[in-house]
């Protein structure tokens, strides 16, 4: 017999009742009449079918006492505990036990407990981004943000489940946080430990433009346990801040990882693709080739706020739309990014080019100008303004453009080559041919 009460301890209801199907006879009836009350409301969780199984088992078994509907107290505190299921003593008899019955009774309750599991969940809005997007930065949370983001693509994601699961890992993390010293260098090791070690995370790129959201949206890269270097960065951006810790999306171009911050001098980058391993300010510089102007003008490598870090999100899912061929989305994407941030010189760029590809160029002219005006150091920018001059035949301007694309970047073979161009057809065939010569030195 305690075989069969410890199914309620550590399965479903649907299983223990399974288990009574087929009963010894001799013992059908004393089994199910020493089920407690709590136990039987523990293995169905207390849902709402509760008010249908009461009138069930009042039914069938012939309960002493009546069962109050849901949301009620199901006995009074004993020695004055707290109410509900936890506090139930009292165990429910059978008062003349039939093995028939029995089953039948336990048949109808596996139906019932078979049906779909109902949680009663915040209503989600369809424009529940756009009102994310357009509010106020302490509204917002990063982890419902991308969640959002997600669901465009996954019309059936269900935001709900998945921020569970995020608070499940969290409040792992938190426990063991809690057992670690305040030295921020502990407390990082101890999530790198969690993130990376015990839950398995890693970083991946996947090349396939089609699956390359696979990377990116936060519940895929949850049930997956791989992403890219932005995808990773916002899972554990959403970990540490339920966690406590003071952490900041930061990007490169091309490139995002995640810093601790303290606000007191104690600032620690994390850069996931290297499974939270620290890196200086001067590797991401080298690597992506930032300019100390960029760092001491906020362009990169500053803590982002949360709703840029949604911002990035959303351009780079553009960046995926448009290699795959998705123009439409791409240009909603970064219609939005324009409209929560006006300091995002990438998704000027972005609409730029969008713009030139259908064969606006006064539009292309403008965005590209706009993310100028923010970055005046984005050589690629002013490399597509040539492009869009020269597409309008002005030649002279697209020389202009071209000619400081190079004093910022003195390698780009793609700058020399269109300068030549541009020497060639304003009949200016020697500085064509040295333009055209520097190119082929540089990318041969």
């Amino acid at each position: 017999m305690p075989r069969r009460r410890r199914y309620l301890r550590t399965h479903s209801f649907r299983e223990a009742a399974r288990a009574f199907l087929e009963p010894e006879p001799e013992a059908a009836g004393e089994s199910l009449a020493r089920l407690s009350i709590s136990e039987v409301v523990r293995a169905l969780h207390a849902g709402e079918d509760l008010a249908r199984l009461s009138g069930l088992l009042q039914t069938a078994i012939g309960a002493q006492s009546e069962l109050p509907p849901p949301g009620e107290s199901l006995a009074p505190p004993v020695d004055g505990g707290a109410s509900g299921p936890a506090s139930i003593q009292r165990p429910l008899r059978m008062a003349s036990p039939r093995p028939t019955r029995m089953r039948t009774l336990a048949a109808r309750i596996v139906k019932l407990a078979s049906g779909p599991t109902k949680q009663v969940r915040e209503a989600i809005p369809e424009d529940a981004l756009e009102r994310l997007l357009d509010g106020p930065e302490r509204d917002i949370e990063i982890a419902r943000g991308a969640l959002l983001v997600a669901r465009e693509d996954e019309p059936k994601l269900d935001v709900g489940r998945s921020l569970d699961r995020i608070g499940k890992l969290a409040r792992s993390l938190k426990e063991r946080l809690a057992k670690a010293s305040p030295d921020p260098w502990e407390r990082l090791a101890v999530m790198n430990d969690f993130f990376f070690d015990d839950e398995g995370f890693r970083a991946e790129a996947i090349v396939d433009p089609e699956r390359r959201l696979d990377d990116l949206h936060l519940a895929r890269v949850l049930a997956r346990r791989r992403g890219h270097c932005l995808g990773l960065s916002v899972l554990y951006l959403a970990l540490g801040d339920r966690a406590g810790l003071p952490l900041f999306g930061v990007s490169c171009p091309r490139h995002f990882f995640v810093r601790y911050d303290d606000g007191k001098g104690t600032r620690i980058n994390l850069e996931m693709t290297l499974q939270g391993a620290s890196t200086p300010d001067s590797y991401y510089m080298e690597r992506y080739r930032i300019s100390p102007l960029h760092v001491d003008q906020g362009l990169y490598l500053g803590n982002l706020a949360k709703k840029q870090v949604l911002v990035e999100l959303l351009n780079n899912r553009a960046n995926c739309y448009w290699d795959q061929g998705d123009a439409a989305r791409a240009s909603r994407d970064l219609d939005r990014v324009a409209r929560a941030s006006r300091s995002f010189a990438p998704g000027f760029f972005a609409r730029g080019f969008l713009a030139f590809e259908k064969g606006d160029v006064s539009t292309a002219v403008s965005e590209l100008r706009r993310a100028i005006a923010i970055d005046p150091f984005y050589t690629r920018a002013y490399l597509h303004l040539a492009y869009a001059y020269l597409k309008a035949g002005s030649l002279e301007k697209a020389e202009v453009e071209l000619v400081r694309a190079i004093d910022l970047d003195p390698q780009s073979a793609l700058a020399h080559t269109n300068l030549g161009r541009v020497h060639a057809r304003r009949g200016k065939q020697e500085a064509a041919i040295a333009s055209h010569r520097k190119a082929l030195e540089l990318d041969p």
